[in-house]
């Protein structure tokens, strides 16, 4: 066996998640319990969830570990129904499900999620961290994925870093993290704020910085002594400038 296909929904069929936010929160779950079980791609359409992984691990189990998570955050008031898996025992048949999982939005024409955040696709082009680890399971598994297939996936030519506007630095580094938002002092909200310092630089002095992330300037100084990720600077900018090609494009459209 060369892999599984692994297909989720509800028992009652209802949208697993409707909101930024819930969507977010559906990736980070995968995407922390996925690498024990060779996770490759993950896609989110509306009614439902699948996901690729490579090798004999039970994908019976990663499922049933995603579910209960799930169950628990989302507050749906209920739980999933049996749990769908398929065995891939062919090179060409593992290729298919990696495309399939990913295109699910589109197969289905459910067009909720046009920065593709409730799929691996932000991980596999370095615009999220989580998920870093799915490159490597691709790269080992199904060499033939090229970077090009995957930015069409994504709906651009190219991904050209950026470095603002500045009020866009704050949740470019949430989403590059796959949290809400920035708020509280977790390790990673504190991360993604250190990843905004450096980013920002000398544009702002101490107190606008501290204005731009509703901190107290001593708190600001103090983050700035402390390493940066340059993982998570990269893949903000990366971040950034998706979102300035998007808005290129439907500026254009309407134009």
């Amino acid at each position: 066996m060369l892999g599984q296909h692994i297909r989720c929904r509800l028992e009652n069929s209802a949208f697993i998640a409707n909101s930024l936010e819930k969507r977010r929160l559906v990736a980070s779950t995968i995407l922390s319990l996925g690498q024990p079980y060779d996770l490759m791609s993950f896609g989110l359409a509306d009614t439902h969830l699948h996901m690729g992984n490579a090798g004999d691990r039970d994908g019976t189990e990663l499922a049933r570990r995603v579910e209960i998570s799930l169950t628990l955050k989302l507050k749906r008031g209920v739980g999933f129904r049996k749990v769908k898996v398929t065995e891939v025992h062919d090179q060409w048949h593992l290729e298919r499900v990696f495309g399939y999982v990913l295109e699910q939005d589109e197969h289905h024409e459910v067009h909720a999620d046009p920065l593709r955040e409730a799929t691996n696709i932000p991980d596999l082009l370095g615009m999220r961290v989580t998920g870093r680890y799915t490159i490597g399971n691709v790269r080992k598994t199904l060499p033939r994925v090229s970077r090009a297939r995957l930015l069409r996936l994504l709906g651009v030519d190219e991904l050209v870093p950026a470095d603002g506007p500045l009020e866009h630095i704050e949740p470019a580094a949430a989403a590059a993290l796959c949290l809400p938002d920035l708020a509280g002092r977790s390790e990673l909200a504190l991360t993604g704020k250190r990843a905004v310092i450096k980013i920002v630089g000398d544009r702002l002095n101490t107190t606008q910085l501290g204005d731009l992330l509703g901190l107290h300037r001593t708190t600001i100084n103090r983050l700035r002594r402390r390493p940066v990720d340059f993982e998570v600077v990269k893949a903000t900018r990366l971040q950034l400038g998706h979102w300035r090609s998007r808005w290129e494009l439907m500026h254009n459209a309407g134009g």
